[in-house]
């Protein structure tokens, strides 16, 4: 194999010529540098951005404080944009609910109208339009107009202001009333507007759990026995189909055919009402079987206001009732006298022995309260527990007659005392917002120490921790320096016993050493001296006689070796021969 020679490669000279003129270069750039000079631009430079910071940083203080200015002013705005827009849309909200019911009315009429030009055009009956406005008047109160208008009325308040002219003809403005809350009717939904005392209420409710028969509600007029009767009927309708009630409405003469119709009422629809009217046709013995058919075995109650208006055929129907096998329970409110001419509940036990003899104090105060806040008012204002007091003593606790006399008297009060009246809401508007306020405030400030609670319990929480960290370091730290003690101690005492044990084992030498010159003595005095070991050559030097017998010794044993060996290579000659 050719060997092969390894040459160097060759380097260029030129990159370190580069390389040495750059180095040159930045040498001379970096000598011509004046130190000096460069400080102080750096010491310039360094006071320009000190003075540059603190500008901008007032200037952001000063741009902080007015958007902080801002936010607040803007946050008003928007406060008094979301109370204004709150009124505008209840406003809204009714204004829509006034078009819901607009069209509801049109609807109305558009059913009437259709009755009408289907009985002309098919040579039917004239419809009875009437039940259509009774069930207007009675889903009315549930419409959307209604529910708008009254959550207005109860939160959007009226504004006091004192009106055009001298005259009063809206009184009810001056008290910043929508309505009058004095009418003398009955005011829907009646659950909101019924006020009794609860010993009535449980006997009452005792006397359809018990299935009583019969039961009287007396007073005079104006005591409000339609209304209670309006009342359970409106209660018993929830309970459907547990039970059926039906008012009778005596207060007019009744014939056999407006008995039956008002018997068949609460089974029939829309149409049946308006249009076909079977209770036109039907008798008394198969309204027995048909109101039979439609409770079974369920209470049928009967709720009849003034019954001796009824008529000896209208009794008698009631009669059909009873041998159809309908169950049952009657209730009727009268004047006394009047019930007594009345042969409704004849023979049977009175379980109820309702009497309105009036309202009390308490009562009459939860009534007018109840209807002035229906109408955006704020309690009993403008009356006081006095004036009420006065009011229930003048009508006898008479519901009618209270209503006529508050009249009567918010109506003189606004009449006499205008300014007055409108002062006193303009004062009543302001505390009601410096209460407000003040609430706000309060809630705030009660949400402040709240949050400040917080902190500090979660500061101490953290101090705790913390505390709790730094008792179990130490603890720890006890703890390992009394392990570390023990171990010092415990090394201490194996090095005590270690030093015992060496110092016992040196004492143990010392004493052996001791024993064995003991025993040397004890042999020495016994045998003499015993002479020392000495080697071979130390004895021969000494004793030239034995050293000459021994060298004679050898001499012969080498030369009978010698003799030996001679003869037996003489031997082994002849035997390979």
């Amino acid at each position: 194999m050719p060997r092969v020679s390894k040459q160097e490669p060759e380097v260029s000279k030129e990159p370190k010529q580069f390389t040495h003129k750059v180095a040159k270069q930045l040498k001379d750039y970096t000598d011509n540098i004046d130190t000096d000079k460069i400080k102080e631009h750096s010491t310039k430079l360094a006071k320009g951005v000190k003075d540059t910071s603190v500008v901008v940083g007032k200037n952001v203080a000063h741009g902080s404080v007015v958007i902080g200015k801002g936010v607040i002013q803007g946050s008003k705005i928007v406060g008094n944009g979301v109370k204004e827009g709150t009124i505008m849309l209840g406003k809204g909200t009714v204004a829509a609910a006034h078009g819901v019911k607009t069209g509801v009315e049109k609807s109305i009429d558009g059913v009437k109208h259709f009755f009408h030009y289907s009985a002309e055009k098919l040579h039917l009956k004239k419809p009875d339009l009437h039940p259509i406005d009774d069930l207007e008047e009675e889903i009315s109160p549930y419409l959307p107009t209604e529910l708008a208008k009254r959550w207005y009325m109860k939160n959007v308040k009226l504004k006091p202001q004192k009106g055009k002219g001298q005259l009063v003809l809206k009184w009810n403005r001056v008290f910043c009333w929508y309505e009058d809350p004095f009418i003398s009717k009955i005011m829907l939904p009646i659950d909101d507007f019924f006020v009794c005392d609860k010993k009535k209420k449980s006997i009452l409710n005792m006397f359809f759990v018990k299935q009583h028969q019969f039961g009287t509600i007396t007073g005079e007029e104006g005591s409000g026995k339609t209304m209670f009767l309006h009342w359970i009927n409106w209660e018993l309708e929830t309970h459907h189909p547990e039970l059926m009630p039906c008012y009778i409405d005596g207060t007019k003469n009744v014939s056999e055919k407006n008995m039956i119709k008002q018997l068949m009422f609460p089974f029939l629809n829309i149409y049946q009402k308006t249009v076909s009217r079977p209770f036109e046709e039907i008798s008394g013995e198969e309204l027995g079987v048909y109101i039979k058919k439609k409770v079974g075995d369920k209470p049928f109650v009967l709720l009849i206001d003034q019954p001796q208006n009824l008529g000896d055929k209208a009794l008698d129907i009631i009669g059909y009732l009873e041998k159809a096998g309908v169950k049952m329970q009657c209730i009727v409110a009268g004047q006394k006298d009047q019930l007594r001419s009345s042969i409704v509940g004849k023979g049977l036990t009175d379980s109820l022995k309702f009497s309105l003899d009036g309202l009390d104090h308490n009562l009459a105060t939860e009534m007018i309260q109840k209807r002035i806040t229906a109408v955006g008012g704020e309690g009993i204002y403008p009356f006081d527990a006095q004036k009420i007091g006065i009011i229930c003593k003048q009508a006898n606790g008479n519901p009618l007659y209270i209503l006529k006399k508050a009249k009567e008297k918010v109506i003189q009060l606004s009449i006499d005392h205008r300014e007055e009246l409108i002062a006193q809401q303009q004062n009543i508007e302001k505390q009601k917002e410096e209460e407000k306020l003040r609430k706000f405030k309060e809630g705030k400030e009660k949400k402040r120490q709240e949050k400040e609670k917080l902190r500090q319990q979660i500061e101490e929480e953290r101090k705790k921790h913390l505390e709790e960290i730094e008792r179990k370091r130490i603890e720890e730290e006890e703890k390992y320096a009394a392990m570390l003690e023990n171990e010092d101690a415990r090394l201490d005492k194996i090095d005590e016993l270690i030093g015992t044990v060496i110092d016992n084992k040196k004492s143990e030498e010392k004493e052996d050493k001791s024993e064995l010159k003991k025993h040397d003595a004890v042999v020495e005095e016994a045998i003499g001296n015993i002479p020392e070991e000495k080697t071979a050559d130390e004895i021969l030097e000494n004793d030239d006689a034995l050293a000459a017998d021994l060298k004679q010794v050898f001499e012969e044993t080498e030369k009978a070796n010698k003799d030996h060996h001679t003869k037996s290579s003489h031997k082994k000659k002849k035997g390979k021969k």
